[in-house]
């Protein structure tokens, strides 16, 4: 029995409740095929994204970490606070919706979170199309962002009714 092995030999434990969409065998399989990211990124000499292969292309025969030409979809889920709760951002090659890049952090600011979008944007992915869940700390972000002239353009919103109906919208 996997689930018994890893709960009571390796010690880990298996997040979910009885609600959950998943069952213990599901959420198991997903653990077993996950992919390990081989490389990482480093953004302001603080920030860790791990880098995932994502049919990026390469140059003079050396392949890219990330390619400036595509435009990347960036997810960003700021922490709602309290509880552990990460900051996530995971940034998609929108070609084949392959994940490129991953962040998570329980303790980044708001104002790091734009300084980290502002470095990987303007350095990395000039192109990409910028995504923020608007929760609490989201439409702070979104605030920032629109008030500095650096990624503004890249931010994608809508004034759609039926998008303003949607209050809590993320990738």
């Amino acid at each position: 029995d996997k689930m018994a092995v890893r709960r009571e030999i390796l010690l880990q434990r298996l997040r979910g409740s009885n609600n959950s969409p998943l069952s213990p065998e599901d959420i198991e399989y997903l653990i077993s095929n996950m992919v390990k990211s081989d490389k990482d990124l480093l953004i302001n000499g603080k920030w860790k994204f791990k880098l995932y292969d994502h049919d990026q292309g390469s140059v003079g025969g050396q392949v890219l970490d990330l390619d400036p030409k595509i435009p990347y979809l960036i997810g960003v889920d700021p922490a709602a606070g309290g509880g552990g709760d990460n900051t996530a951002i995971v940034v998609i090659n929108p070609y084949n919706l392959k994940i490129a890049a991953e962040f998570k952090n329980p303790y980044i600011s708001g104002t790091d979170v734009l300084r980290v979008l502002n470095a990987l944007i303007t350095e990395y992915m000039p192109n990409a199309v910028l995504t923020i869940e608007k929760n609490s700390l989201g439409v702070v972000i979104i605030d920032m962002i629109c008030e500095s002239p650096g990624i503004s353009s890249n931010l994608y919103w809508s004034e759609n009714a039926a998008s303003n109906q949607l209050e809590n919208l993320t990738i």
